[in-house]
């Protein structure tokens, strides 16, 4: 098995939380915040994690200080366009791309999933959860390299990161039913109750 290759956190935070009712970064789950529960979820299992937002300030009191803060530049033009500066910005070996609304990620699942880049040939582009005949591209690692890519897709007016995952060699993370919970996101006040 070969050494697992360093990987850095981009949390994404720069939805317009319409179906939620306000920011959902900052809605609580079990007391904490859901930004910095996945903060929480991720640190441990990356070298940095960084955040990607249009409000850097507005997290600034519940994120400690070794969390990097980006300003998003293509605000509101979806998650294709953020994963895109985060490889620009942080231009990491690997990228651990997580949507900050998924309150159940733990560090268990993410090192677990982490230890199967160590195996990975170096055609293999990118690592997502997999759920039916979806990816989870909000939970994915990314090879760092992939910027140009991304961006020649993007430049032809596409915006889809599903539709960009189906022109790349992923590896597919099964999902089981256990592994399921941990995906969960929240978009509505139901979500975060359940």
């Amino acid at each position: 098995m070969d050494q697992i290759p360093e990987v850095y956190g981009l949390i994404l935070a720069g939805g317009k939380s319409s179906r939620m009712g306000s920011d959902k970064a900052l809605k609580r789950w079990r007391g904490v915040p859901l930004l910095l529960r996945v903060y929480q979820a991720v640190a441990p299992v990356v070298v940095q994690v960084s955040i990607l937002t249009p409000w850097p300030e507005r997290y600034s009191e519940i994120l400690p200080p070794d969390c990097h803060r980006w300003r998003e530049l293509a605000i509101q033009k979806g998650p294709a366009w953020a994963l895109a500066q985060g490889l620009a910005a942080i231009q990491p070996p690997w990228l651990l791309l997580v949507a900050c609304d998924l309150p159940c990620l733990d560090s268990e699942i993410l090192t677990r999933w982490r230890g199967e880049l160590a195996d990975l040939p170096p055609t293999t582009q990118a690592m997502i959860p997999r759920w039916g005949e979806r990816w989870e591209p909000l939970c994915g690692f990314y090879r760092g390299d992939l910027g140009p890519m991304l961006m020649a897709y993007l430049d032809q007016g596409e915006r889809s990161l599903q539709g960009f995952l189906n022109q790349l060699e992923v590896k597919a993370l099964p999902v089981g039913e256990g592994d399921r919970p941990h995906l969960h996101n929240c978009n509505t006040p139901t979500d975060l109750e359940r």
